[in-house]
């Protein structure tokens, strides 16, 4: 059983008080057009439902541009320690103070982190990925996309409080925190991880790596490993081949 078919590997069990990576929010998402839109100014939309409007007209330098904006289901996609900068750097701050008063390190941490809460305007925005039907991806991509095996995809487990869907990384909008509407579920720690490198591979790796192999070989049956030096010109690697049940192997390259 994977984390990405079994709910209680997949969700976390309790949700947590403070914003999280991986964490499903129901929030407004934008796109932006080039061309005007038919909608005039309309009511709030519904969730699932977007309205498109027109932003600004076409100049002799620029395009016009229009913006298609609604609610739904969403992931958060910044990391913890991206979501909390502004506080987590005035808790540093405030506590240096105390401790410099002398209180201990304890009670001043405690005291700072208390008094960080209480501040307005720290990390007033973070960033979410749109969740969608898989019903937009042809059927012959849904066992991938469910596997979290596609470039540019995570996928969101069904369960009891939120449909099965696929979060786009393609689809990412900057939203205040205070537009967000509630919790529907948490990641676990595990799915947490698998999310973290999704993002690694999109952002930054473009294509599947070393790390990202070992990663996807956790859990699986060594079944034999060698460990030999290959020559090439000047440069010698220790080259690590482990093979792995049902046949698959891993490779692990250390240049010299």
């Amino acid at each position: 059983m994977s984390w990405f078919d079994e709910p209680a590997l997949y969700y976390h069990a309790d949700r947590p008080v403070d914003w999280s990576l991986g964490d499903l929010v129901v929030a407004p998402h934008a796109i932006l057009w080039a061309g005007e839109a038919a909608d005039a100014l309309a009511a709030s939309p519904g969730l699932g439902e977007s309205v498109h409007r027109a932003l600004w007209r076409a100049s002799p330098e620029l395009v016009s541009v229009s913006a298609e904006c609604g609610w739904d289901l969403g992931m958060i996609v910044l990391d913890d320690c991206a979501l909390d900068r502004d506080f987590n750097r005035e808790v540093n701050r405030c506590e240096r103070a105390l401790r410099a008063g002398g209180l201990g390190q304890e009670e001043a941490n405690q005291q700072a982190v208390s008094e960080a809460r209480a501040m307005e305007g720290l990390d007033p925005t973070l960033v979410v990925a749109r969740v969608r039907p898989y019903d937009d991806f042809e059927a012959a991509r849904h066992d991938a996309l469910r596997r979290a095996e596609t470039f540019g995809y995570f996928p969101v487990l069904g369960s009891a409080d939120v449909d099965e869907g696929v979060v786009d990384f393609n689809l990412m909008t900057t939203v205040d925190r205070r537009a967000l509407v509630g919790r529907a579920a948490s990641l676990s720690g595990i799915a947490r991880n698998a999310l973290r490198s999704k993002l690694a591979e999109f952002t930054a790796l473009r294509a599947r790596s070393t790390e990202t192999a070992i990663e996807a070989a956790v859990g699986r049956l060594i079944t034999d490993a060698q460990a030999y030096r290959e020559q090439h010109g000047k440069r010698e690697s220790l080259v690590v081949r482990l093979e792995l049940d049902r046949g698959a192997e891993v490779l692990i390259l250390e240049s010299r």
